[in-house]
C-alpha cells in the first residue's frame, strides 16, 4: 500500500514538473490565443494554468477575452498592458510594473504569495479576494487605490505592508488582516466577518470614511483618522487604544457611548465638535502629546499617565475629574487655560502653569490633591455647591486666586503659598465673592523686600488673621532685638519693632513692641527692622522673602483710627489695594495720600500710584475720627512692587535730600492741584521727622508757616515762591535732586535760591545741589521759585533727571556704599579709582533701581573716585575713606 502511495505523489510531481511552463508575450493578443505566447517548458494546453508563470512585455498588450484568465506568477513588465473585463485568478505572486486597464475581479489562490504595485498605484475596479488557508502580502511599495472590497476567506491572513485606499469599499474578513509597520488602509464602509484585526504595528494608519461607517470597533489601532464627508455620527462600539494620533475631521461627532480612549500620541480635533456620552481619555505616551483643535476642547474625565510633555493647542475642558499620574502638563504654550468640574489629583506628575487659568467650576465639593507641590499661575474658584478644598500636599499661586463663590479651603498639614518671587511677580488673593469664604490655616502668605541694599525699617503689616509678631521672627531679614525672641537683645538695649502711640498731637511717637507674643492685627502697622544685623552699617545682602501663616484676612474690614494725627496702618489683604478707595469707603477724614518710609530714612508719598502692597504698612494722616475701611472691591489685582517705587503724576516735584555721611536723608514733594489753597488744606501731609537721628531731614511750608512733607498748591499767581528747609543730620556735603521738573506745565521756570548764601541756580540747567554743614543739625533755608515769566518752558525742555542726581557715593563704616535712584531697573558699571586716577578696583556690572551696594573695600584710607556708567552718562563722585 505504502509504495502505490508514494508512486502516485512522484506521478503527480513529475506531471507538474513537466507541465509548468513561463508564457511570456510574443505581440499584443489575446490571453487564451496559444499564437500570443511564447512558451517555455512543456505547456498542456498551449494557453496559462494555474501551474504556469506569465509575464507580459514592454509594448505587449494582452486582451483578457475569456471568463476567466488563469495562472502562477503573473509579471507585467514596464510598458505592458494587460486589458481586463473579467476575473483573473492567481494561483503565485502578481508583480505589476506595467499597466492594467479595465475592472477585474482578483482572485488570488497561491500559498505564501506576495502582491507588488512598485512603480505606480493601482486604480481599477474590481473585488480582491484571498481565497486560501496561507499567508497574503501586500509589499511596501505597492499603493492600492480602489472602489471595491476585500474579502479574505475563512483562515486566510492578509499582511498590508503599502498603501491600501478602498474609498467605497471595505474589507470582508473571515481571517487576519494585519497592517504591517509604516502601512496605510483607508475604507469607506463597514468591516464585516468574524476575523481578526490588528492594527498595532508600528508606524501604521487606519483612516475611516465617508457616512456609511457608523460603528468603531473596540480595537488598538496606532494611528486612527475618522473622517466624514458631512456631519455624521459615528459611535465607539468599546473601548478603543491608539498608540499613537488619533484624529477627528470634516463634521465628526464621535459618541464615545460612555466607553474610554487610551491614547499614546496626539488628539487632533480638527472637526472642532465635542464628542458625546464620554468616558475617560487617558494620555499615556512615552514622547510628546498635543492636544489639538481650534476652538476650547472639551473632555468628561482625563488621565495624563505618560512618561512625556503634553502641550495644549487651546483651553481644556474637563467636566469630570483630572488625574496627572506620571508625566508633564504644560500649559506655557499659548497660554491655554484648564477648566475643571471635578476633581484635580497630581500623583506623580509635573504640572507647568505658565500663564495659564486653572477654573474649578463643579456643581459639587470639589477636591485638590498633589503628591508633590505644584503651581498655579492664576486659579479661580466658580464652585457652585461645596466649594474647593485642598486635601493632599501643598500648591502655591504665582499670580493670583479668585474665589467667587462656596468656600476654598486649606487645612494644615496641607498648604496653599502665594509666592513672592520678585519685586513684580508675587501671588494675590482677588476680590472674594460676597457669598464666599477662604477657610483653614493652611495659608502661606509670602512678600518680597529687594536686596542688596541698606538695612533699614520698613512698614509692615499682617495679611492674615490670628498671627503674631513671631511668625517674623522665624523668618530670616528680620533682626528681632528687644522682643524675646531668637535675636534676643543687643547690649546697650535696641528694639527692633515699633508701632504708633495713638497721635494726639503731631509729630506722634512710637512705643516699642517687647514681646514676640504681640498680636499682628490686620490692618494696623508696624515699624520693624529689615537687616542682616544690627551693625553701625546694616545690610540687607540679599533680596528677602518672608511670609506670615493663617487664615487670610477677607471680607469688610473696620478699623479705628484717631484723630488730628498719623495712624500707622497696613493693608489687611493678601493683594494690592488702592489707597483712593479706602479714602473714599472710610467714616474716618483721611488725607487722600499716604507716606511710606524706605530704607534710606526718606517718606515716600503715595508710591506706586497710590497703590498699597500686600504687607505694606503706611501712614495715613486723619483730622477727624472714625473707621479707616477696606474692602474687597479696593483690592487691585494689577502687579505692583511690594516695596517703594515711584512714578511722577502731572505737576509733580519730588525733592530728595541725603548727606554723603551715611547717605541717609527726607523726601518732600510739591503738588500743583487747582482744588488746593496755599495755606494749609486737606491735601496736605504735615511734616514728619526721619525715625533715623543721622538722617538729613527736608519740608517745605505754606503761607501760615505750616511744615509740610506734602505742600499742595494752586497756580492761581503767576508766582510761587516755597520756601524749603534743610536740617544737616551729620556734618559734611549735603545732597539735594529735584525729580519731576519735566511734569511741571502749569509753571515755565523753576530757579532755587539758597538763603544762607545768597546763590541762585536755574532747574532748567540742573536738577542737583550741594552745600557743606559745619554742625548736626545745622538748618539751611532756600526759597523755590515757580513762575510763568521767560522762556524756561520746563515742560517743552523734557528735563530728564540727571546721573548725577539720581546716583550717590558715601562712607558708612569705612565702606563705600553707592545709592541708585532710578524709577525702573537699569543696567550700570561702577569701578573705583584713587587720587592718582589708578583703577584699585575691578569694574563691576549692576542692575539696579531703587537700591544701595557696597563696593570692594580698597583697603587703605584716602581721596577716592567712583566713577558710574549708565548707558552714555557718566558721573564720578568724589569721596574721603
Amino acid at each position: 500500500m505504502m509504495k502505490k502511495i508514494l508512486f502516485y505523489i512522484a506521478a503527480l510531481l513529475t506531471f507538474n514538473c513537466t507541465y509548468a511552463a513561463t508564457f511570456t508575450s510574443a505581440a499584443s493578443g489575446n490571453w487564451n490565443a496559444p499564437a500570443t505566447w511564447t512558451v517555455t517548458g512543456v505547456s498542456a494546453t498551449g494557453v496559462p494554468t494555474s501551474v504556469d508563470d506569465v509575464t507580459i512585455l514592454a509594448t505587449h498588450t494582452i486582451a483578457h477575452n475569456i471568463t476567466t484568465t488563469i495562472c502562477r506568477n503573473l509579471t507585467i513588465n514596464v510598458g505592458g498592458t494587460f486589458t481586463v473585463n473579467g476575473n483573473s485568478k492567481v494561483y503565485g505572486n502578481l508583480l505589476i510594473n506595467g499597466t492594467i486597464t479595465g475592472s477585474t475581479a482578483f482572485y488570488f489562490y497561491g500559498v505564501g504569495c506576495t502582491i507588488d504595485i512598485p512603480l505606480a498605484p493601482y486604480y481599477n475596479g474590481g473585488n480582491w479576494n484571498f481565497m486560501q488557508n496561507t499567508s497574503y502580502t501586500i509589499t511596501a511599495m505597492t499603493a492600492i487605490y480602489k472602489t471595491n472590497y476585500f474579502y479574505l476567506k475563512t483562515n486566510a491572513s492578509l499582511t498590508n505592508n503599502g498603501i491600501v485606499s478602498l474609498s467605497g469599499g471595505s474589507i470582508q474578513n473571515a481571517g487576519t488582516y494585519v497592517n504591517s509597520t509604516n502601512s496605510y488602509l483607508r475604507i469607506g464602509r463597514p468591516f464585516t466577518g468574524t476575523g481578526t484585526w490588528n492594527f498595532t504595528a508600528s508606524g501604521n494608519s487606519f483612516v475611516i470614511t465617508g457616512n456609511f461607517v457608523t460603528n468603531i470597533n473596540a480595537l488598538t489601532y496606532y494611528n486612527l483618522t475618522i473622517s466624514p464627508t458631512s456631519a455624521h455620527t459615528k459611535n465607539l462600539l468599546g473601548n478603543i487604544t491608539v498608540s499613537n494620533n488619533l484624529t477627528l475631521s470634516n463634521f465628526l461627532t464621535l459618541n464615545w457611548a460612555n466607553f474610554n480612549i487610551t491614547l499614546g500620541g496626539n488628539w487632533i480635533n480638527t472637526a472642532g465638535i465635542t464628542g458625546t456620552n464620554q468616558g475617560t481619555i487617558t494620555f499615556n505616551g512615552s514622547g510628546a502629546q498635543a492636544i489639538t483643535r481650534a476652538s476650547a476642547e472639551t473632555f468628561k474625565n482625563a488621565v495624563l499617565s505618560g512618561t512625556g510633555t503634553i502641550t495644549s493647542g487651546s483651553n481644556l475642558t474637563c467636566t469630570g475629574n483630572y488625574s496627572l499620574t506620571s508625566g508633564t502638563h504644560d500649559l506655557s504654550v499659548g497660554p491655554y487655560n484648564l477648566n475643571i468640574g471635578g476633581n484635580f489629583t497630581n500623583s506623580g506628575g509635573t504640572f507647568t502653569p505658565g500663564l495659564d487659568t486653572v477654573t474649578f467650576n463643579g456643581a459639587a465639593a470639589q477636591t485638590i490633591s498633589t503628591a508633590s507641590p505644584i503651581t498655579f499661575n492664576t486659579l479661580i474658584s466658580n464652585n457652585t455647591s461645596g466649594g474647593v478644598s485642598l486635601t493632599t500636599g501643598s500648591i502655591s499661586i504665582s499670580n493670583l486666586l479668585s474665589v467667587n463663590s462656596q468656600s476654598f479651603n486649606a487645612t494644615l498639614p496641607q498648604t496653599v503659598t502665594l509666592t513672592a518671587t520678585g519685586a513684580t511677580t508675587n501671588g494675590k488673593i482677588g476680590p472674594v465673592g460676597a457669598a464666599a469664604s477662604l477657610t483653614g490655616t493652611g495659608w502661606i502668605i509670602q512678600s518680597y523686600i529687594a536686596g542688596p541694599t541698606t538695612g533699614g525699617w520698613q512698614y509692615l503689616g499682617s495679611p492674615v488673621a490670628a498671627s503674631t509678631l513671631a511668625d517674623w521672627d522665624n523668618d530670616a531679614g528680620f533682626w528681632m532685638s528687644g522682643t524675646g525672641g531668637n535675636d534676643g537683645n543687643t547690649s546697650p538695649m535696641f528694639r527692633s519693632v515699633r508701632t504708633v502711640v495713638a497721635p494726639a498731637n503731631i509729630p506722634f511717637t512710637y512705643a516699642n513692641v517687647t514681646t514676640q507674643a504681640t498680636a499682628l492685627t490686620p490692618c494696623k502697622g508696624f515699624m520693624v527692622w529689615m537687616a542682616d544685623n544690627n551693625s553701625p552699617s546694616p545690610m540687607l545682602t540679599a533680596p528677602r522673602i518672608f511670609d506670615v501663616k493663617g487664615t487670610p484676612t477677607y471680607g469688610t474690614l473696620n478699623f479705628a483710627v484717631l484723630a488730628t494725627g498719623y495712624n500707622l496702618l497696613s493693608n489687611p489683604y493678601a493683594c494690592p489695594i488702592t489707597f483712593a478707595s479706602v479714602v473714599a469707603s472710610s467714616s474716618a477724614t483721611i488725607n487722600s495720600d499716604f507716606l511710606i518710609i524706605n530704607g534710606n530714612g526718606n517718606y515716600s508719598t503715595s508710591p506706586n500710584g497710590g497703590v498699597i502692597a500686600a504687607s505694606q504698612g503706611f501712614l495715613a494722616h486723619v483730622t477727624a475720627a472714625g473707621n479707616a475701611t477696606f474692602s474687597e472691591n479696593h483690592k487691585s489685582t494689577i502687579a505692583s512692587p511690594n516695596i517703594v517705587r515711584m512714578g511722577n503724576p502731572e505737576n509733580y516735584l519730588k525733592i530728595k535730600t541725603s548727606n554723603e555721611i551715611n547717605g541717609l536723608g527726607g523726601e518732600a514733594t510739591i503738588q500743583i492741584n487747582q482744588d488746593a489753597i496755599n495755606g494749609e488744606d486737606v491735601y496736605d501731609l504735615p511734616f514728619l521727622s526721619s525715625p533715623y537721628e543721622e538722617a538729613t531731614n527736608i519740608w517745605t511750608s505754606d503761607k501760615d508757616n505750616k511744615d509740610l512733607l506734602y505742600n499742595v498748591l494752586n497756580a492761581n499767581s503767576d508766582e510761587l515762591s516755597i520756601p524749603m528747609s534743610i536740617v544737616a543730620g551729620t556734618t559734611g556735603k549735603q545732597l539735594v535732586t529735584f525729580n519731576g521738573l519735566n511734569s511741571i506745565s502749569s509753571y515755565t521756570c523753576a530757579n532755587l535760591e539758597d538763603l544762607s548764601t545768597g546763590k541762585k541756580m536755574d532747574l532748567k540747567y540742573q536738577d542737583f545741589y550741594s552745600f557743606d554743614a559745619n554742625n548736626v543739625g545745622e538748618k539751611h533755608d532756600f526759597i523755590i521759585h515757580l513762575n510763568r515769566s521767560g522762556d524756561c518752558l520746563l515742560k517743552d525742555q523734557n528735563i530728564n533727571e540727571s546721573l548725577e542726581a539720581l546716583t550717590q557715593a558715601y562712607i558708612n563704616d569705612n565702606k563705600i556704599f553707592v545709592k541708585f535712584d532710578f524709577e525702573e531697573l537699569s543696567d550700570v558699571n561702577v569701578a573705583l579709582f584713587n587720587s592718582m586716577g589708578q583703577q584699585v578696583t575691578n569694574p563691576q556690572n549692576f542692575s539696579v533701581s531703587n537700591q544701595t551696594i557696597c563696593l570692594e573695600n580698597p583697603g587703605a584710607h584716602g581721596i577716592y573716585f567712583v566713577r558710574i556708567i549708565k548707558g552714555n552718562e557718566v558721573v564720578t563722585k568724589k569721596i574721603y575713606l
